[in-house]
């Protein structure tokens, strides 16, 4: 979504836009930007909001008390990702781009490490050998 809306503020910024077109461009925005807010508050999985910045997991990724991999949980609203809607219809559309793009910057690097110790966690997990079952 935030790719997206890098797209509509370098089209508003081209210069050949009239403004009910970049108002059309601000009315998809603002739809996006209303989107990521529904899917902020409604992410969950066990009853856990994903997305909720107040919340610290532990998840347990083996069969001994110390195998465990901490989670932060990030919140990923408009006001704290974009601080609030950006307005892409002024004469400094251009500089929306750099805030979008800083938002996807801000956002991407936590989220691509969290996922990938979990990969690792679970692929070393998978790998390794398990005594049989007692009987």
């Amino acid at each position: 979504m935030l790719n997206r809306m890098v797209e509509l503020a370098g089209r508003s910024a081209n210069g050949t836009m009239s403004p009910i077109d970049k108002q059309a461009l601000q009315d998809e925005v603002n739809q996006l930007c209303d989107e990521i807010d529904r899917i902020a508050e409604s992410s969950d999985f066990n009853k856990i909001n994903l997305l909720d910045a107040s919340l610290n997991i532990t998840l347990q990724i083996g069969d001994t008390s110390g195998q465990v991999l901490p989670v932060t949980l990030a919140e990923a609203t408009v006001d704290t990702i974009l601080t609030g809607i950006p307005d892409i219809t002024g004469d400094d559309a251009s500089n929306r781009i750099d805030t979008i793009r800083d938002a996807i910057n801000t956002i991407s690097p936590p989220r691509g490490v969290t996922s990938a110790r979990c990969r690792t966690a679970l692929s070393t997990r998978s790998t390794t050998s398990m005594p049989p079952p007692r009987t």
